[in-house]
Formats: structure tokens, sequence, C-alpha cells
């Protein structure tokens, strides 16, 4: 499934292809009328009891651009699976629709399945806000994203913001820079308060998450033999869940020159660590799993922002995520399948298993 998953092409943007197989998929599974499809997302829905708890997987259908040689292939010798979106997340989706299959025997909760586009994208254009803000996704107790995490827990997720920061000068041929104002030049002294940053540590409930802030683009002048009058970076600000994005958007400007203009593009909320959750305590510590901090933003931000407690727990590789010879282990997809399956048997999560 997860080599037939990677043969469709599904680039942020491009997932109406995939999109459409999923919902085919989803169809033989289980009652068509237990299938919604809003756009390019797709929800699935097992047997449900109200007096069960209602848990959800959630996985992006879309993947970065492809690298010039990525090869697609299912090498059973090497135990690993060939694809663009192999790990990240077309793995995740692949043991999504197995349990799906198996969802009349999980009788231990209620299954939810939510495919959804344009993770990759744009924060503004992500294919899970429209759900959330639709009421489809109500009553979860709890959601597991199944980004790559090498079958850890990851708990909570940094939150995100890009800010455009602009430096003025003056305009002037590069023969004669002292009738103008280097704009590069102005901007210097903030590079090197970034440099200095580094990144900084904050614990969350036994986790340690890293604050980082960095200039990862840089625009400047037009012609080749003009002094820039003008110099604009991006910014990116990736801050922990102890930070709000209020909190994070004063950080971020406290470190800007007053000279300087700064326009916030971009941004996304940190996730909430839920390890106090009784639901990912009973995961966690039935199926001996290990817990480690969410270095990068994952929609868990986004769940846990709309009152949905969620981690993230997936097969994929972290390692080889956006990488050109993108590959996921199938002993990976086997563990994360099994936990997962097992976990939702009975006794109902929460409940005591002794």
């Amino acid at each position: 499934m997860t080599l037939h998953l990677c043969s469709i092409a599904s680039a942020t943007g491009h997932e109406s292809m995939l999109a459409d197989e999923i919902e085919r998929t989803c169809k033989t599974l289980v009652l068509e009328r237990d299938v919604r499809r809003l756009g390019n997302c797709v929800i699935a829905r097992g047997p449900m009891q109200k007096s069960r708890p209602t848990i959800a997987l959630l996985g992006h259908l879309d993947t970065v651009l492809p690298a010039k040689n990525q090869p697609l292939r299912l090498d059973i010798t090497e135990g690993l699976v060939y694809g663009l979106g192999a790990s990240d997340m077309k793995g995740g989706l692949a043991v999504m629709l197995a349990l799906l299959k198996e969802s009349t025997s999980l009788l231990g909760a209620n299954l939810v399945l939510v495919f959804y586009d344009k993770e990759e994208g744009p924060d503004a254009d992500n294919g899970l806000g429209p759900l959330l803000f639709s009421g489809l996704l109500q009553g979860i107790d709890l959601a597991i994203c199944l980004e790559p995490t090498d079958n850890q827990v990851q708990a909570g997720c940094l939150g995100g913001l890009h800010a455009t920061v602009t430096f003025f000068g003056k305009q002037a041929h590069s023969a004669r820079p002292w009738q103008g104002k280097n704009a590069i030049y102005e901007a210097l002294s903030y590079l090197k308060r970034l440099e200095s940053f580094g990144k900084k540590a904050v614990d969350v409930q036994g986790l340690v998450f890293y604050e980082v802030m960095n200039a990862t683009q840089i625009k400047a002048g037009g012609s080749r033999n003009v002094i820039p009058g003008e110099c604009s970076l991006n910014v990116n600000y990736r801050f922990s869940p102890a930070t709000s994005i209020e909190q994070a958007t004063l950080d971020l400007i406290a470190m800007v020159p007053l000279e300087a203009q700064v326009d916030i593009i971009d941004q996304a909320p940190s996730g909430k660590v839920c390890l106090d959750h009784p639901l990912v305590q009973d995961f966690v510590q039935s199926q001996r799993l290990d817990v480690v901090a969410k270095q990068a933003f994952t929609d868990v931000g986004r769940l846990t922002k709309h009152g949905i407690p969620a981690i993230n727990f997936g097969p994929g590789q972290t390692a080889k995520a956006h990488q050109e010879n993108e590959s996921v282990p199938i002993q990976h997809l086997q563990c994360a399948y099994h936990a997962l399956k097992q976990w939702l048997q009975p006794p109902w999560p929460g409940q005591n298993r002794e």
C-alpha cells in the first residue's frame, strides 16, 4: 500500500488524484455513508459506539516536490520501500488504511481517519483548518498525527513565525558608493544578533524543546552595479509550547532595530504537550514507547489550539523526510500498525489492562 500511494504524485496543491484513490479505497473498507469528502480532504469512520473513546488518526496527502533521481521500488532485500513521501508520510497513510480495514474488530475505540491536503505549503492553505471549523471533527478524545517519528511518541511541537525584516538605505552607482547608503550593510548588526541567538532550551513536562531564530532568505538590489537602497530578510522563529504566538511575535520584534520594518507574514501555533492525558499515558505505557519532544511544527499545534488532545506517532524516519532518496523501513510500518492495532483492542484505551 505504501508503494502504491507513492506511485500517485501528490505534491502540495496537486493532491486530487491521491484524494480520489483514498476516497475509493475507504469506501471499499467501510460503509459508503461513513466516508466524507471535503475538497481534497477525506474523513472515514469505522463502527461508532457512544460509550467508547474516539481516536482520530491523521495524515496529510501532500509531499514536497520530487528530487531529480527519486527511485520508486520495493526492495525486500534492504527491507525498505523507496518513493517520494515514503517516510513523510505515505507510510503513515498506509498504516491508517490497514487499520481502517480492521475497524470492525478494533472494538476498544471508535476509529476516525482524517486525510487532508496542503500540509507542506503555507500555513494559511493547510487543509486541516477548514475541517476543524466545519464541525466534522467534533467528539475526538485523542488525535494521533502519523508524521514521521521513527515510531516514537513525539509530544507537542514547535510553533513558527515567518517575518520580513526590511532595512533601508539609499540607492547609488556602485562606482560612487559614498553617494548612497548600502542597505545590506545596515542589516549586518542584526544578522550578527540572529547568529548569536543560538538555541534556547525550554523544559515542558520534562521534555526539552529548543527555540531558534534564523535568517533564511535575503533579497537586496536589482542590478549588479547598483548600491541597494533596500534589503529584506526572511526571519524564521521556532518557539516552544511554553510560548504563545503573541509572546513569540513580541520576542521577534524586540530583536529588530527600530530603524527596520517588520511584517509578520506567516504564523503557526506551538502544540500543547499532552503527556498528562490518560489516553496518551495508556498508549505510551501499554506499548512501551519512547517519548521525545517534537523539534518541528506539526498539526498537533493546530489540533491542540482547537481543544483536541494530540500527539505525533508514525512509522516514517525523520532523517529521511524531504530527502532525495526517501524510503521507509518495512519493519517500521509493521511496528506502527501492530502498536496501534493492539492498543485499539479491548479493553478500551485508558481502562485497566491487567
